[in-house]
C-alpha cells in the first residue's frame, strides 16, 4: 500500500533512516554513541535538543536541509 506521497512503509522507513544517519554524519560526528542512538530514537523535540548540543552549525543549512525537512514532516504528520 502507498502513502499520501506515493510511497509504501519500506521506503518511507528507509528514508527516515537515512536522513537521521545524515543528519548526524553532516552536523553531529563527534557526538558520543548514545547521543547518536537517542537522536536515532527521538522524537523531533529530542532530535532538534541533541542537535543545539552537538552541532556547530545550528543555521538554515541544518533547519532547511531536506533531511530535517522530511523528519519534521514525518513526525508532523
Amino acid at each position: 500500500m502507498k502513502d499520501r506521497f506515493g510511497y509504501g512503509t519500506e521506503d518511507m522507513q528507509q528514508m527516515y533512516m537515512s536522513a537521521n544517519a545524515s543528519l548526524i554524519q553532516r552536523f553531529m560526528p563527534q557526538a558520543p554513541d548514545e547521543k547518536k542512538e537517542a537522536f536515532m530514537k527521538g522524537d523531533l523535540k529530542t532530535k532538534a535538543g541533541i542537535l543545539n548540543e552537538y552541532s556547530g552549525d545550528t543555521d538554515d543549512a541544518l533547519w532547511r536541509s531536506e533531511e530535517w525537512m522530511l523528519l519534521e514532516k514525518m513526525h508532523n504528520g
